[in-house]
This record gives structure tokens, C-alpha cells and sequence, in this order.
């Protein structure tokens, strides 16, 4: 859901109906406190959470007390897709209530939502085989572009049901949150279909691998060129 466009106008609703929340801190340090999290998570999520789903994969650096797995990028995935609906949740409870809280779910946004973009690459590159992963790619972003188009304007549709007729600003901003907490399913089903990554993850990778060495196989030359140097010799 597209709630990372409707952020900078609620924030600025909630700054202006809900001033205690943001316990007397002008605008424009509001502003840059809430990008300067969200930008932090990306930048700490972008470097830590790779290198902690390498480590417990290989079962060592700071995942060294848990046995290694290959199910370690899906098992980040899943975790990280069910962070970011926490932070998903608390940035929208938040927004009006804490500012310290609501900059924390901005963090929390940020870091895993990094970790989902990241991984759900890894992964897609893991599982297909090499001669079709750019067509994977390609249908990744083209589905994710298809589930973003509309979402903007369903949420704009449920707002303005809940807000009625009213030009109230705290109607308005209110609608809108209402609108996401309502729709607090769509991460919920993101969360649960990661986990079903999880659960076929191990055998869509050794399908992949099969089929490269299948196609390695029939590209193969019959007779190496080794083979037929000696025979001329």
C-alpha cells in the first residue's frame, strides 16, 4: 500500500491538529527528523540485514550460535515483511499520539522495507535458472507496478467514504488513517505469502539448478577440444 505518498501530508495534518504530539518541535525539524530516520533505517538495513542472513546461512559472524541453513535469505525475507507491518501499523497509530514512537516506525519502515526490496531480489535471482532470470525480473517489477497502480486511488476512495462530506482537516486526516488501518490485511497477506517463499523455497532452488545443468549438458560439445587435438596428433 502506497502509504510512504500520503506520509509527508499526514504528517503535516497531524503536525498541525495534534501539536502536543510533537512536543512543541517546529515543522521543519520535523521534517527532517522523520527523513533522517526513515533514510537511516534504509542506509543500516541496506549493510546489516545481508550480512546477517550470509552469517546464518554459513552459520558464523553474528549468527554463529545458529546452525547453518539455506533457508536463510527467505527466513530474513519473511521476518522483514512482518517488521515493516509492525512499523506499518505504528506509524499510523502513532503519527497523532508520539513523535518519538512515530519517528521509531519510520525506522522500523525504513530498515525493512530495505530488507524486503533486497532480498525479494536475491531470491528471485536464486530461484530462477540463468537463462530466464532476466525475464524474471521482469515480470517482478511488472507485478509489483500492476499492485501499485490502483492502490493510490483505492485508498483516496475508502478515505473519502469514511470522511463524508466534511472539510474538517482532522476529518480529513482521519479518513486517511482509517483508510490504511482498515487495509492493515493487504501486509498481513504479504507477510503470510512470504512464508509460503519459505516453505518452497529449498525446492524451487534445486529445480533451478537442474535445469542449468541440464541446459550446461546439451550445450556441451560432444568431444572436447582437448580430446580432439589428441586424436589429430
Amino acid at each position: 500500500m502506497p502509504l510512504a505518498f500520503w506520509l509527508p501530508s499526514l504528517t503535516l495534518l497531524s503536525f498541525e491538529n495534534y501539536p502536543d504530539a510533537f512536543l512543541g518541535v517546529s515543522f521543519p525539524i520535523v521534517s527532517s527528523l522523520t527523513t533522517m530516520m526513515a533514510v537511516g533505517g534504509m542506509a543500516i538495513g541496506a549493510f546489516l540485514l545481508p550480512y546477517m542472513a550470509q552469517s546464518l546461512e554459513s552459520g558464523s559472524g553474528l549468527c554463529s550460535c545458529f546452525p547453518p541453513t539455506p533457508l536463510a535469505f527467505p527466513i530474513f525475507y519473511a521476518f522483514s515483511s512482518a517488521f515493516e507491518t509492525l512499523a506499518y501499523i505504528t506509524q499510523l497509530t502513532m503519527m497523532t499520539a508520539s513523535l518519538p514512537l512515530y519517528a521509531a516506525g519510520l525506522f522500523m519502515n525504513g530498515l525493512a522495507g530495505c530488507g524486503i526490496q533486497l532480498f525479494n531480489l536475491q531470491i528471485t535471482l536464486i530461484v530462477a535458472p540463468s537463462n530466464k532470470r532476466a525475464s524474471a525480473l521482469s515480470l517482478l517489477r511488472l507485478m509489483a507496478a500492476i499492485g501499485d497502480l490502483p492502490s493510490a486511488q483505492i485508498i483516496a476512495a475508502i478515505s473519502d467514504y469514511f470522511r463524508g462530506d466534511s472539510t474538517d482537516a482532522v476529518d480529513r486526516l482521519n479518513g486517511v488513517r482509517k483508510a490504511f488501518l482498515y487495509t492493515w490485511f493487504m501486509p498481513v497477506v504479504s507477510t503470510i505469502m512470504c512464508f509460503i517463499v519459505l516453505r518452497f523455497y529449498k525446492r524451487d532452488v534445486e529445480k533451478a539448478r537442474e535445469i542449468d545443468q541440464s541446459d550446461e549438458e546439451e550445450t556441451a560439445p560432444l568431444i572436447s577440444e582437448k580430446a580432439q587435438g589428441q586424436n589429430f596428433e
